[in-house]
């Protein structure tokens, strides 16, 4: 009668937690693309989401002509980070087309670190105002309010950070691997971890190194040799085989890109600086609400006996992240958003048990409750205030796309079309089918950009910055009608934002020749001058025909007629 009653209550408690959850979690979506889709009404798509959401917008195609397992076998075959992408394929590809289709992949690994994190505070407290103030944590951050890198934001880490989230109270409920089952769901987190963010599973493993050895340790000591053999095992083995999965099919692609291509490597003080300047860019005025709520809970704590060693595992979690990152020399952009899920998971370890008095205990959490609305309505604040300026600095990024688009669509199909002046082509394209309405199959990216001189070692044979560029100038030519956007004046480029402290000894150059050629040669006409975020560009299309010099700046002064006219009657 005793289990029965024991099983029933245990059902409810779960039941409950699963609830919290999904409540807190469909909260946090509706608002994140709220803001996103006000965000994005005006302003463009930023760069590495534009990139992913490419991709995605490319497989949806694909799909649709091959099927979804061609698509699910290239993808694996020639992208890392696939996880997301190839669940959609497989289970869902209408989510592959739409600006928000990666939220059907993170709200629900979302919804599994919420529970997570409420069945782990419930289980050391007893207490469900406990699980609600923790939880709801996640709520003090810009993550879920800022449209630009938060949640509803296609970065990979806005997936991952849920699994790696909730592989860390695996770990802490598998009790030093006491429990397979938990060891096995943090293992097999880990190991997906792989599979949707390579570079976050490289630091994650090097932080749950530690840990486990310890863990192994305590096992091979207090088990016996077969027990404990089999409960490191059930640790090891998931991880080990999805990752197995990851290096067969991805080893070259994966090797290419991290050590040839990869350029965002500092000394490890500029590494430090950076990530400082991240977590004070990022929490802003809300970090002082923060920190008070963490002195509440450790001045509450008495038995540190009892509550040292998860506490000690998720202090680990907070200090080793950033200082394995800057160890590594690698400029991480994801780290913040990283970040907070291990101050939840700390949050979760030092929230103070249940006392002897349960009337002060309820006063407690209520306050602390309090606290974290009212940080989670400044956080809102601050995060509203940042998109304002967000807003300010891209809207005319999305005026000039909209330009390009209007040039374009009084061109003859197909579309091919080369931007020579910034890293902005998955932008454009995404904003060509998700704002314009345009389907991606009736324009065909060609040539080659980059604002980083490393990634030219992939792209071409030659080291020379006029060989590259003449190499991607033949392919500019292959097509009549081929449009291309560069700089107005090849001295310009060299004074553009588009280029970083690593593009100067190859990008530059091979820009500014591009820039210089397409200026004098009688194969591409100028049909437009436009004023970008990055400074005077024309348009110009190619034509196999020689042009005589009058036909081809023809365009450029007809308008400049217009404009003149114009001018003169609004005087």
């Amino acid at each position: 009668m005793n289990n029965l009653k024991t099983i029933k209550k245990t059902h409810i408690e779960f039941i409950i937690q699963f609830t919290l959850a999904i409540i807190l979690v469909a909260l946090a979506g509706v608002i994140s693309i709220h803001e996103s889709q006000n965000y994005y009404s005006v302003a463009p798509f930023h760069f590495d989401s534009a990139y992913y959401l490419l991709n995605a917008l490319h497989l949806h195609e694909l799909v649709n002509t091959h099927g979804r397992l061609f698509a699910f076998l290239q993808e694996i075959k020639s992208h890392k980070d696939f996880l997301d992408v190839c669940l959609r394929i497989l289970l869902a590809p209408e989510f592959l087309k739409t600006t928000y289709g990666h939220m059907a992949v993170t709200l629900p690994f979302m919804g599994l670190f919420a529970f997570l994190t409420v069945h782990y505070v419930f289980k050391r407290t007893q207490l469900w105002l406990a699980s609600l103030v923790v939880v709801s944590f996640i709520f003090c951050f810009p993550f879920i309010y800022t449209p630009y890198t938060g949640m509803a934001d296609y970065w990979k880490e806005s997936i991952a950070i849920w699994m790696l989230g909730s592989a860390a109270f695996s770990w802490l409920l598998s009790n030093m691997l006491e429990r397979p089952l938990w060891s096995l769901l943090c293992s097999t987190l880990l190991g997906l971890l792989v599979m949707e963010r390579t570079a976050l599973a490289v630091y994650s493993a090097f932080i749950f190194i530690p840990p486990f050895c310890l863990a192994a340790y305590h096992r091979l000591h207090n088990d016996k040799m077969k027990t404990a053999l089999l409960r490191i095992s059930a640790f090891i083995l998931p991880a080990g085989l999805l990752s197995s999965v990851v290096a067969f099919t991805q080893w070259e692609i994966l090797y290419t890109y991290y050590f040839v291509a990869g350029y965002d490597y500092k000394s490890p003080l500029y590494v430090a600086k950076f990530l400082l300047w991240m977590i004070i860019h990022f929490i802003r005025f809300p970090v002082f609400f923060i920190m008070i709520i963490y002195c509440f809970c450790f001045y509450i704590i008495t038995d540190w006996k009892q509550e040292r060693r998860d506490v000690s595992i998720a202090a680990w979690f907070v200090i080793g992240l950033p200082l394995i990152i800057t160890l590594t020399h690698g400029m991480y952009t994801g780290f913040y958003n990283v970040w907070i899920v291990f101050l939840i998971t700390l949050l979760a370890t030092v929230i103070p048990r249940r006392s002897s008095s349960l009337f002060k205990d309820n006063i407690f959490y209520t306050m602390l409750l309090i606290m974290i609305i009212g940080n989670s309505a400044v956080q809102f604040l601050a995060s509203k205030e940042r998109t304002t300026e967000l807003v300010k600095k891209f809207t005319s990024m999305r005026t000039f796309f909209d330009t390009v688009t209007d040039v374009i669509l009084t061109q003859p199909r197909p579309y091919y079309v080369s931007f020579l002046f910034a890293e902005d082509s998955a932008r454009f394209f995404d904003h060509w089918q998700l704002n314009r309405g345009l389907s991606i199959n009736t324009i065909e990216p060609v040539g080659y950009m980059s604002a980083h001189d490393t990634y030219y070692k992939i792209q071409s044979k030659f080291d020379d910055p006029k060989q590259i560029a003449k190499e991607n100038i033949r392919q500019l030519e292959h097509n009549e009608h081929t449009l291309a956007v560069t700089y107005c004046d090849s001295k310009e480029v060299e004074k553009s934002p588009a280029f970083a402290e690593d593009g100067r000894k190859k990008a530059i150059p091979v820009v500014a020749y591009q820039t210089d050629y397409l200026l004098n040669s009688k194969h591409w006409q100028a049909l437009k001058k436009l004023d970008s975020p990055y400074g005077c560009v024309y348009v110009y299309k190619y034509s196999k025909t020689p042009l005589t010099k009058l036909s081809k700046w023809q365009s450029i002064r007809i308008m400049r007629v217009i404009t003149r006219t114009t001018s003169a009657q609004l005087t």
